[in-house]
């Protein structure tokens, strides 16, 4: 399935923001929109997991919704500010100015894994080989791409060609996206880690 976020927010500082903190983590399309009524130019979307970064007010535009939700997994995300009618505003998560990149990243993560049409554990994924798993694993570890090779007796420039292939099937680029996808589908225990040996 595509996977598409859009960001609705009156403010462009705000849309700006959040967009730089998601393509940091995602290599994901984004489309910022500065009101909901804009998001009726994309109701064609369809077998699309949709995550909408929107304004915490309330939804005046429930048809608009529903088609959008007709043909895709649709992810509400509020943004919550300082206003009274956050109250009346339906999200799946929520998240307010103070919250952490990490935070972000975890949240949209977690519905990129648990998505009707993703498989929640890496292991049942036909999309990753099993040298590509422990690639991940050590990855997430923290080490290097010359001490995965040495512990996989495996060349660099092949660790890094399973990294480039992470990247792209997973549609994350940062290390720590991929450390907590691999926590996400248990393929890293974190009770096990040290966290001086990440350091």
């Amino acid at each position: 399935m595509k996977r598409v976020i859009f960001v609705v927010h009156s403010s462009e500082i705000v849309r700006c923001g959040l967009t730089l903190i998601l393509r940091k983590y995602f290599n994901i399309e984004i489309t910022q929109l500065s009101s909901v009524n804009e998001l009726s130019s994309y109701t064609h979307t369809s077998n699309s997991i949709i995550i909408l970064f929107v304004e915490a007010q309330p939804l005046v535009q429930e048809k608009l919704f529903l088609k959008l939700k007709n043909n895709n997994d649709v992810y509400f995300i509020g943004i919550d500010g300082d206003t009274e009618q956050e109250q009346n505003f339906v999200a799946d998560y929520r998240i307010d100015f103070l919250v952490s990149g990490l935070k972000i990243q975890s949240i949209v993560s977690e519905i990129l894994n648990t998505s009707n049409h993703q498989t929640v554990e890496l292991a049942e994924s036909s999309d990753l080989t099993t040298r590509e798993k422990d690639v991940l694993k050590l990855v997430a570890l923290g080490h290097s791409s010359k001490e995965i090779a040495d512990q996989l007796f495996i060349s660099i420039h092949t660790v890094i060609s399973h990294r480039k292939n992470l990247t792209e099937k997973l549609g994350i680029k940062s290390i720590s996206g991929l450390t907590v996808y691999a926590i996400l589908n248990k393929l890293i225990d974190t009770d096990s880690i040290n966290p001086e040996d990440l350091i």
